[in-house]
Protein backbone atom coordinates (compact mmCIF):
# COMPACT_ATOMS: atom_id res chain seq x y z
CA UNK A 1 0.00 0.00 0.00
CA UNK A 2 1.50 3.41 -0.92
CA UNK A 3 2.34 5.63 2.09
CA UNK A 4 -0.44 8.12 1.38
CA UNK A 5 -3.19 5.49 1.38
CA UNK A 6 -5.32 4.11 4.17
CA UNK A 7 -7.70 1.19 4.38
CA UNK A 8 -10.87 0.22 6.16
CA UNK A 9 -11.01 -2.49 8.82
CA UNK A 10 -12.43 -5.08 6.36
CA UNK A 11 -9.63 -4.27 3.88
CA UNK A 12 -7.01 -4.50 6.64
CA UNK A 13 -8.38 -7.88 7.75
CA UNK A 14 -8.39 -9.20 4.19
CA UNK A 15 -4.84 -7.99 3.50
CA UNK A 16 -3.52 -9.48 6.76
CA UNK A 17 -5.55 -12.71 6.59
CA UNK A 18 -7.44 -11.98 9.83
CA UNK A 19 -11.07 -12.66 10.60
CA UNK A 20 -13.10 -9.74 11.91
CA UNK A 21 -13.49 -11.53 15.25
CA UNK A 22 -9.72 -11.98 15.58
CA UNK A 23 -9.27 -8.30 14.75
CA UNK A 24 -11.77 -7.42 17.47
CA UNK A 25 -10.02 -9.70 19.95
CA UNK A 26 -6.67 -8.09 19.16
CA UNK A 27 -8.15 -4.64 19.68
CA UNK A 28 -9.73 -5.70 22.98
CA UNK A 29 -6.28 -6.56 24.36
CA UNK A 30 -4.68 -3.41 22.89
CA UNK A 31 -2.78 -5.34 20.20
CA UNK A 32 -4.66 -3.99 17.18
CA UNK A 33 -3.29 -1.33 14.83
CA UNK A 34 -3.66 2.39 15.52
CA UNK A 35 -6.74 3.76 13.78
CA UNK A 36 -7.92 7.18 12.70
CA UNK A 37 -11.58 8.05 13.10
CA UNK A 38 -12.73 10.39 10.37
CA UNK A 39 -16.41 11.18 10.17
CA UNK A 40 -17.23 8.10 12.23
CA UNK A 41 -15.25 5.84 9.89
CA UNK A 42 -12.23 3.99 11.26
CA UNK A 43 -9.27 3.78 8.92
CA UNK A 44 -5.78 2.32 9.23
CA UNK A 45 -2.89 4.13 7.56
CA UNK A 46 -0.06 2.31 5.85
CA UNK A 47 2.29 3.57 8.57
CA UNK A 48 0.03 2.15 11.30
CA UNK A 49 -0.16 -1.16 9.46
CA UNK A 50 3.63 -1.34 9.17
CA UNK A 51 4.05 -0.50 12.87
CA UNK A 52 1.45 -3.13 13.79
CA UNK A 53 3.22 -5.80 11.73
CA UNK A 54 6.57 -4.93 13.36
CA UNK A 55 4.98 -5.07 16.81
CA UNK A 56 3.42 -8.47 16.12
CA UNK A 57 6.74 -9.79 14.79
CA UNK A 58 8.62 -8.58 17.89
CA UNK A 59 6.08 -9.84 20.39
CA UNK A 60 3.77 -12.48 18.93
CA UNK A 61 0.74 -13.67 20.82
CA UNK A 62 1.50 -17.20 21.92
CA UNK A 63 -1.34 -19.59 22.64
CA UNK A 64 -3.88 -17.58 20.67
CA UNK A 65 -5.77 -14.40 21.32
CA UNK A 66 -8.49 -15.81 23.52
CA UNK A 67 -6.25 -16.88 26.48
CA UNK A 68 -4.44 -13.54 26.38
CA UNK A 69 -7.74 -11.67 26.27
CA UNK A 70 -9.00 -13.68 29.23
CA UNK A 71 -5.84 -12.89 31.22
CA UNK A 72 -6.10 -9.18 30.37
CA UNK A 73 -9.75 -9.12 31.40
CA UNK A 74 -9.03 -10.94 34.67
CA UNK A 75 -6.19 -8.52 35.44
CA UNK A 76 -8.46 -5.53 34.74
CA UNK A 77 -11.18 -6.95 36.99
CA UNK A 78 -8.67 -7.63 39.77
CA UNK A 79 -7.18 -4.14 39.45
CA UNK A 80 -10.60 -2.46 39.64
CA UNK A 81 -11.61 -4.59 42.60
CA UNK A 82 -8.38 -3.87 44.45
CA UNK A 83 -8.75 -0.09 44.13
Amino acid sequence: MPPEQAESIPQFCLNNKLSRSTFGNLCSIWRGPDMLIIGGRKIITSEAEAAWRASMAESPILGGVRPAAQKARAAAINASGAA
